[in-house]
């Protein structure tokens, strides 16, 4: 495919309308905005944004209703097996972006019924992103194991320059801020489980012990990057959380410099097993067993939540031995809800 990624110039409005404006000192010059500000005129990483005086709904509620945080993340468990290639809806936040030329460039995941959510270097030049695709090649994806179970039709939305939100500092050279978003122009169909947002680490679903070094992750998509595709059928694999360190000792081996932060996470192949499948702007996720309140009941159940954005590294399995580098979306939280709210 060819590869859907440089910088898309982007004015931010508030709702009020006024133009957002940034001072020296990286904060809002803006009366409606607590002190201290957001630093999205930074690096996008914020403190507090004071959504409640301008929607007029307690931050938590607003939180609730854009992320959908009663379904986010959910899958069948018996549709985990230990091989490669995904089960159908296995993965059902899986999103690809679709050039100008129908050429397949990048991934990414929903997030809510609007957003999908994708790195930086994956929109330059977007005009479909399509929700439920499991066989590239089949008109329609039906269980292998059950063929009375099939999915819906795929749902394609077409995009404009005007739907992208691209990182203010994204750095196409030093690789920093690659996250963007994406505003669908339809809210996606949620009605079967074949189409579902994953969780993003707020709330119950952020802990910072989910993404030491050691911990097990899991990567998906269909091997698209700028370089071609490896699989027709969505794949996925395990990966294993490296130290930033490690990870940068090991590019410094082949000569090539990177400077890695806390904007960065890193993850290598797991028993061997390379993580090749993975489609630049896709996810590293990880399954997380939360609390769920229905009423007086409580009952624990696993949801997918949405740690990394892939960026670059060995995902297109071009040396099998450097690691994936990611971007981190804990990081980036108040920078996605304050451009979901806008």
């Amino acid at each position: 495919g060819v590869a859907c990624g440089t910088i898309v110039v982007l004015v931010i409005v508030l709702l009020t309308g006024d133009l957002l404006k940034c001072d020296s000192s990286n904060a809002f010059n803006n009366t409606q905005m607590t002190s201290p500000s957001p630093d999205i005129c930074d690096y996008g990483k914020s403190t507090e944004i004071d959504i409640d005086t301008r929607m007029k709904k307690p931050l938590k509620t607003l939180v609730k209703e854009l992320l959908d945080l009663e379904k986010c993340g959910k899958y069948s468990a018996d549709r985990i097996l230990h091989g490669q290639e995904a089960q159908l809806s296995q993965f059902p936040w899986m999103a690809l972006l679709i050039n100008s030329t129908d050429n397949v460039c990048c991934g990414g995941t929903l997030i809510s019924e609007r957003f999908v959510l994708t790195a930086a270097h994956c929109v330059k030049d977007v005009k479909i992103v399509r929700l439920g695709e499991h066989d590239i090649l089949s008109q329609k994806d039906c269980d292998d194991d059950y063929e009375e179970n099939c999915a819906l039709p795929v749902q394609d939305f077409i995009v404009t320059k005007n739907d992208i939100i691209q990182h203010q500092y994204y750095s196409p050279s030093l690789k920093t801020n690659d996250i963007a978003l994406i505003r669908l122009p339809s809210l996606a169909d949620l009605t079967d489980d074949h189409v579902l947002p994953i969780c993003l680490p707020y709330g119950q679903f952020q802990d910072s012990r989910d993404i030491q070094e050691g911990a097990n992750m899991t990567i998906a998509g269909w091997g698209h990057t700028e370089k071609g595709t490896l699989s027709d059928k969505l794949m996925f694999a395990p990966v294993v959380l490296s130290s930033l360190r490690q990870c940068t000792n090991e590019f410094n081996k082949i000569k090539t410099k990177i400077n890695l932060d806390d904007r960065h996470i890193c993850a290598s192949g797991k028993h061997g097993q390379n993580h090749c499948v993975g489609d630049s702007g896709g996810p590293l996720q990880f399954p997380k067993v939360v609390e769920i309140r229905n009423g007086s009941q409580i009952s624990n159940q696993t949801v997918f939540v949405q740690h990394g954005i892939i960026t670059f590294g060995d995902v297109t399995c071009e040396t099998g031995s450097l690691p994936g580098v990611y971007t981190k979306v804990s990081y980036y939280i108040d920078w996605i809800l304050y451009n979901m709210f806008k």
